[in-house]
């Protein structure tokens, strides 16, 4: 018997002679095959057409239509193209045997046929069907997922697309709103110096003021006032009047007060020196970001990722740091913070 899975195929059978259907018919039947006849190519054609067979034993001497153009309409039929084709044929030319397999068929047996030998042909050659069947299936679900997974990537691509885009739109303001803070940055920085040059020129004329001028006003008054205390002096009898001490007192006092204010002037001016060379308004947006970064103690690599910028920027902009504030390491750089308020010791 055949095994279990072959109940199910259909074998058409076509000859003209009906002694070599029964004999196939029988023993094909009998190991569990479902048979179909037909005794001429037309008949063949439309049960094939209607019965859709798993395999055709085809006889190739038949009136009429024989087996080789009966194989030939049938592969130009889309419903029956694919069903495999076994010639039966006394033929025994080369020639004959090139000619079926040129038309479509699969394999040869020949007349007189054998039972066994038909049954082992078609058992392999319905073996065949069904991996080419199977491997169709595998084919339509591998193309199937693919197409999924081919729409599932074009949305997951659309996304990224979209998050790219969105994410170059940021930079771009980013940019943007850097620069015009620069551009700001720079006129606070043209307006912060010329205001420090303006008090610079004012605290030189108010010292000039006071050493050139008033200086020189007391210290002619306390000449004139020793001259005075030196005349009244000659005579014994005398006594100065005490506002002549007075006056003598104030002027020494007013004397130290003008000096105290020129030392103090000179210490200003040379303190808002120091603030031109080394203050932070000198740096732009993205070097005060960095600058406070390597104040807290934060190395290159660690700011690239924290900025999300390359290291080599980093680099770029620390070495700017260094050249506009005068310094040439970090712990200069730390100590400057300190001054300026940027970190605390705590």
């Amino acid at each position: 018997m055949a095994p279990v899975d072959m109940i199910r195929d259909v074998i058409l059978i076509v000859d003209d002679v009906p002694a070599n259907l029964n004999v196939l018919h029988t023993h094909l039947q009998h190991v569990g095959f479902k048979v179909l006849v037909a005794q001429d190519g037309v008949q063949a054609l439309a049960i094939a057409q209607r019965a859709q067979p798993d395999l055709i034993l085809l006889d190739v001497m038949m009136p009429e239509l024989d087996g080789f153009e009966t194989c030939r309409q049938l592969k130009m039929q889309p419903t029956t193209r694919d069903i495999p084709v076994i010639f039966m044929t006394v033929l025994s030319d080369p020639n004959d045997k090139i000619r079926g397999f040129d038309v479509g068929g699969i394999d040869y047996v020949t007349k007189p046929v054998h039972p066994s030998e038909v049954l082992a042909r078609v058992n392999t050659h319905l073996t065949l069907r069904r991996l080419q069947r199977q491997l169709e299936r595998q084919n339509e679900e591998w193309e199937a997922r693919a197409r999924e997974r081919t729409l599932e990537l074009i949305a997951v691509n659309a996304h990224l697309q979209a998050e790219v885009e969105r994410r170059q739109e940021y930079e771009h303001e980013k940019d943007h709103l850097m620069d015009v803070i620069g551009r700001q940055n720079e006129l606070l920085r043209s307006l912060t110096e010329q205001l420090i040059a303006q008090q610079q020129a004012t605290q030189t004329y108010v010292t000039h003021t006071l050493h050139e001028d008033i200086e020189q006003a007391l210290t002619h008054l306390e000449v004139q006032l020793d001259t005075l205390g030196e005349q009244l002096a000659r005579n014994t009898s005398y006594m100065p009047p005490p506002s002549l001490l007075d006056a003598h007192a104030t002027l020494m006092q007013v004397q130290t007060y003008v000096h105290s204010l020129s030392d103090h002037l000179y210490e200003t001016g040379e303190k808002l020196t120091d603030f031109v060379t080394t203050s932070l308004y000198r740096l732009s947006p993205r070097e005060l970001e960095i600058f406070e970064l390597l104040a807290g103690g934060e190395s290159p690599q660690e700011i690239a990722q924290i900025l999300n910028i390359s290291t080599k920027t980093v680099y770029k902009h620390r070495s700017s740091i260094f050249e506009k504030l005068n310094i040439q390491s970090i712990s200069e750089l730390m100590k400057l913070a300190l001054r300026q308020n940027v970190i605390s010791l705590d």
